[in-house]
């Protein structure tokens, strides 16, 4: 006698009914999301998004026509998700145990390669890493004795020079030569102004944890209070500053939804290394591995400009100074020394030879050079603005402005240095530095135990 085969084992009709109505109404909101992000959201589905809505829409699809498969696909999927979401949480607790704080000023760990062979004067081959926390530079050690934190825009991060060829770098060796134990870190980051500035000392906790903040600043609030973009500005300065959130499930979301999982950002890094492997090298995007950006962007800056003529700053002059007191006031409070930098270009009513063949070369004419002069008779009033208030308040302000040549040794643009103006300012600031870097040490302001 054959034995009886025994019946496969169901889920009761009603509890499968349920999970397949679950996952419908889930993989419906994901894409209700995503729709909502693609139309009205900063941030829009691109790469790993695509393949979460393939899936839901996937999903979706079988629920709609193939009902013999539907709810065995849905019990697959939630079995998934019971797997995934411990895993989410676990993640989610561990690292908020270790840093509560859950933006970056930079992704951390993050390591890129460029080869800027299109830019005279940067590092042939730059490698920008970023430490745990998101800063180039160091992680933080027990053996630090002072610890400055450099913030500023494009022109302290340095994106084309090497880690070891940043000015933030060379002051740290500079200042290290003397004496060992100073910790340099590096929270630049292109296109950030004092508003950001602020922003990233209110918030940052890393920002008071160290002895020092370095200010350089001020050629990106000229050109935000030039294109009248400050209130803007102000009410996106936040995730300007912080663009990068750590993954995990929390109350600030991001949009899209899939973003928020520590899944969707293992399969990002995957995607974007096959990206890399597949992708063309001297492709042109914004700020490329090569730096055909940085010409593409002169050239486009000098067919746009068609009169010389520049605005009164006199009110934005008064904004810049408040925003700058206010970043004396955060110093002041958590009882951080503050030192500002003054902004150098290579803007110049009289441009050096080289610097003003090269502007011709790509299309410059006499308009745009008057325009270049007017520039630098407006930046050295938010340099005066630096001076003056540094001198009422009492704080230290490195004139850095007046020490870097305006040529193209030192500058590969209008104001980004080139290995050998990094150098330049390093030694100035490091010089500087020295005679009151004493008064930073942690451990001889700490008591004896």
């Amino acid at each position: 006698m054959n034995p009886t085969k025994a019946p496969p084992v169901r889920p009761p009709a009603r509890i499968a009914a349920a999970l397949l109505w679950l996952m419908i109404i889930l993989c419906s909101l994901l894409l209700l999301d995503n729709l909502l992000a693609q139309f009205f959201g900063p941030s829009k589905p691109k790469g790993t998004d695509f393949l979460f809505i393939a899936v839901a829409g996937g999903f979706l699809i079988v629920a709609a026509f193939a009902k013999k498969a539907r709810q065995k696909l849905a019990l697959a999927m939630f079995a998934s998700l019971l797997v995934l979401l411990p895993l989410e949480i676990a993640l989610t607790i561990a690292s908020r145990q270790a840093r509560p704080f859950d933006s970056f000023v930079n992704p951390p760990g993050l390591h890129r390669v460029l080869e800027p062979r299109r830019i005279k004067g940067a590092s042939p081959v730059a490698v920008m890493t970023t430490n745990s926390l998101g800063l180039r530079g160091p992680e933080f050690s027990d053996e630090d004795r002072v610890r400055i934190l450099c913030i500023g825009g494009s022109t302290t991060e340095c994106l084309y020079l090497d880690d070891t060829r940043t000015w933030p770098a060379l002051l740290g060796q500079k200042l290290n030569a003397d004496k060992p134990g100073v910790w340099v870190g590096n929270a630049g980051r292109s296109g950030l102004n004092c508003i950001d500035h602020l922003t990233l000392v209110r918030h940052l906790p890393e920002a008071w944890k160290v002895d020092c903040w370095l200010v350089l600043c001020g050629v990106n609030d000229l050109n935000m209070y030039r294109h009248g973009t400050a209130d803007d500005r102000i009410r996106r300065s936040y995730e300007l500053t912080f663009p990068y959130r750590r993954p995990g499930i929390s109350s600030t979301l991001q949009r899209p939804l899939q973003r928020n999982l520590y899944t969707w950002h293992l399969m990002e890094k995957v995607f974007q290394r096959i990206k890399e492997k597949m992708s063309d090298p001297n492709r042109a995007v914004a700020q490329d591995r090569e730096g055909e950006w940085v010409e593409q962007t002169l050239r486009h800056l000098i067919a746009t400009t068609t009169t010389a003529e520049t605005k009164d700053f006199t009110a934005d002059l008064q904004r810049y100074r408040g925003y700058l007191q206010q970043i004396i006031a955060e110093a002041r409070t958590r009882k951080i020394t503050v030192v500002f930098a003054t902004q150098p270009t290579s803007w110049s009513a009289k441009p050096p030879d080289d610097i003003r063949e090269h502007l011709k070369a790509l299309g410059a004419d006499e308009i745009f050079f008057q325009w270049q002069a007017n520039s630098a008779l407006a930046l050295d009033q938010f340099n005066q603005v630096m001076r003056d208030l540094c001198k009422a308040e009492g704080m230290q302000c490195i004139d850095v402005a007046r020490v870097v040549p305006p040529n193209t040794e030192c500058f590969y643009d209008d104001c980004h240095f080139t290995e050998q103006g990094a150098e330049v300012v390093a030694a100035h600031l490091a010089g500087a530095l020295k005679e009151h870097i004493a008064t930073f040490d942690r451990r001889a302001a700490a008591p004896a135990p």
